[in-house]
């Protein structure tokens, strides 16, 4: 749980204000294509279930009744793959915006400087770090612990 203290340690924390420069395109394209996809996946259910109910006799299908249980393989797909380069797209413009003008600036009211420089945490970020340090000195408490000698000279445990 070092990373945990480094990270309170940061300037960046300390002055409760974290500026956004870059995202990468392939972590936006990938998410976005997982969240579209579902969505997808939802759009494609409906338009099945509404193919599903019967055409008059006598009418010509039309193109949702003749997509049918397709579209639940078909809407994922498209919804994925628009949605994956639409957010990719848009970070694309988000970086060289950022790089001209600077990126978004996130303000956490959680996290307050002390005037002896370090960090104070309030809320539940300072509950999730209490329970991590609580882990951490459990398991260095739990590491230096001597093993116990039994009398035949070796290392282990107890015999009752």
């Amino acid at each position: 749980m070092t990373v945990v203290r480094s990270l309170l340690q940061r300037d960046m924390l300390s002055s409760m204000q974290v500026e956004i420069r870059r995202i990468s395109i392939r972590s936006a394209f990938k998410l976005a294509m997982v969240l579209y996809g579902l969505i997808g996946f939802l759009v494609g259910l409906v338009l099945a279930v509404a193919a599903s109910v019967e055409a008059p006799a006598g009418s010509e299908p039309n193109i949702l009744t003749r997509l049918g249980f397709w579209s639940i393989a078909v809407f994922p797909v498209l919804y994925g793959f628009a949605g994956g380069l639409t957010a990719a797209v848009a970070v694309a413009l988000y970086n060289a915006g950022a790089s001209l003008v600077g990126g978004l600036r996130l303000d956490f009211p959680e996290v307050e400087p002390e005037s002896d420089g370090r960090v104070r945490v309030a809320g539940r970020a300072a509950r999730y770090l209490e329970r991590m340090l609580e882990r951490e000195s459990a398991s260095r408490a739990s590491e230096e612990e001597p093993a116990e000698s039994v009398p035949d000279g070796t290392v282990g445990e107890s015999q009752a």
